[in-house]
């Protein structure tokens, strides 16, 4: 039996930013529905550290499904690769930024434009107790980085570590450090180092 083409109301698509031709927008446009398109990214890298060439990512948002073959024609018409069906609108919004990919550069998110009426910012809100989850855990990686360099560098004295806090500016680390769970615990092993030094 022949495959059966592929319908969806959400198509997404990269394309080669020196390739488009010179009025592709006017062509997406006469598609009469929401679009997005993302940051020019110009500074991804590969594994190897070498230059990727500058591209874009597209996403057309349609009321109602379209057919692969509609959507090829349209990629076709901007001589561009082929489109695929978008699997998740908010990750894929997301990744126009990087946004949850920290080994990426991150891209500006108000480089994002929106066309006929599209909205992005709300593929990017956080509830506040999602936020209130994340500053948790952030905190707590912040709190394990200091807990290793006092070990790692056997740290005797607070003022010590405070002083290497200002002179490298690390103002997270100062922030973790003004609660009282992480003033408890890293004053705690500050004196531990320090008694087991005077037991050598």
């Amino acid at each position: 039996m022949p495959t059966k083409e592929p319908y969806a109301r959400n198509w997404w698509f990269t394309c080669d930013s020196e390739t488009l031709p010179a009025k592709w927008r006017e062509t997406l446009d006469k598609e009469q529905t929401a679009w997005i398109e993302s940051p020019l990214h110009d500074k991804d890298i590969t594994t190897n550290g070498d230059p990727i060439k500058p591209y874009l990512h597209i996403i057309m948002m349609y009321k109602g499904a379209r057919s692969y073959s509609h959507m090829k024609a349209i990629t076709d018409s901007l001589d561009q690769e082929a489109p695929r069906v978008v699997n998740d609108t908010k990750c894929l919004v997301r990744f126009f930024v990087h946004e949850d990919d920290p080994g990426k550069h991150h891209y500006n998110r108000d480089e994002i434009i929106c066309h006929g009426g599209a909205d992005s910012e709300k593929y990017f809100y956080i509830s506040p107790r999602a936020k209130k989850r994340a500053e948790k855990r952030k905190n707590e990686e912040i709190l394990k980085n200091i807990v290793i360099y006092t070990m790692e560098n056997k740290i005797t004295n607070y003022d010590d570590l405070v002083r290497y806090i200002l002179d490298n500016e690390k103002h997270d680390w100062l922030n973790v450090l003004s609660t009282d769970h992480g003033t408890m615990l890293v004053s705690a092993l500050i004196e531990s180092i320090e008694r087991k030094q005077m037991e050598i």
